[in-house]
C-alpha cells in the first residue's frame, strides 16, 4: 500500500488519473451563420444570468450540418466581440458534427425548443435552420435566434440524413430507456 501511495504521490503514475479540465466548452457562438438541426432531449432546467434573471434552458443533441456562408475559421468571436477558438470543428473537413447534452438558454432558441419535445413516444420534434444573433438593445447582450432553412440549406441536410436519424434515434433510444428504468 505504502508504494502505491509514494508512486502516485510523485505523480509518475498518474498519466491517465487526472486530467485537467479546460474553461472551454462549445457554445452557441461555435454556431453563429452555420446551419443546425436540433432535437430536443426533454430535459429542462434554469439558471441565472448575468443580469440576475432567471433562464430556462433546454438539453439537445444539436448536429451542425456547414460551415455558414464564410467558411470555418480557427477563430470565432463572443458577445462582446472578443476573438475565441472556434471550439466545433469544420463540417467541410470533418463531417457534420453532432453536439449530445448540448444546452440552448437564448430566449429566441427555447421558445422555438419548447414547442419541439419529445412525444410520449420519445420521439423529438426537430428544428432546422441557421443560428444567428441580432445586436442587442440598450446595452444588452446580443440576441440569439434560429432563422427558418431556405432550399438550399434544407438540400445540404439532406446530404446528412443517415446522421441526423441516427443522433434522433440516440435521443429516442435514451428517453425510453429512462422510461423503461422509471417503470420497475
Amino acid at each position: 500500500m505504502t508504494d502505491d501511495i509514494k508512486a502516485y504521490a510523485g505523480g509518475q503514475d498518474d498519466d491517465d488519473l487526472f486530467e485537467g479540465a479546460t474553461d472551454e466548452f462549445p457554445a452557441k457562438f461555435d454556431m453563429r451563420d452555420r446551419l443546425v438541426v436540433i432535437y430536443p432531449t426533454g430535459v429542462k432546467g434554469s439558471r441565472l444570468g448575468e443580469n440576475g434573471k432567471s433562464y430556462d434552458w433546454y438539453e439537445t443533441t444539436t448536429v451542425v450540418l456547414d460551415d455558414g456562408p464564410k467558411g470555418w475559421s480557427e477563430v470565432g468571436r463572443d458577445d462582446h466581440g472578443n476573438d475565441r477558438p472556434m471550439l466545433v470543428p469544420s463540417v467541410e473537413d470533418e463531417g457534420a458534427q453532432v453536439l449530445e447534452h448540448f444546452q440552448w438558454s437564448a430566449v429566441g432558441m427555447t421558445s422555438r425548443i419548447a414547442n419541439k419535445l419529445p412525444g410520449s413516444d420519445g420521439k423529438p420534434g426537430s428544428l432546422l435552420g441557421r443560428i444567428n444573433s441580432r445586436p442587442g438593445k440598450n446595452g444588452r447582450n446580443p440576441s440569439w435566434s434560429i432563422s427558418a432553412p431556405t432550399e438550399e440549406d434544407k438540400v445540404t441536410a439532406r446530404k446528412y440524413t443517415a446522421v441526423c436519424k441516427a443522433a434522433r434515434d440516440k435521443v429516442m433510444a435514451e428517453i425510453n430507456a429512462k422510461k423503461d428504468e422509471a417503470a420497475f
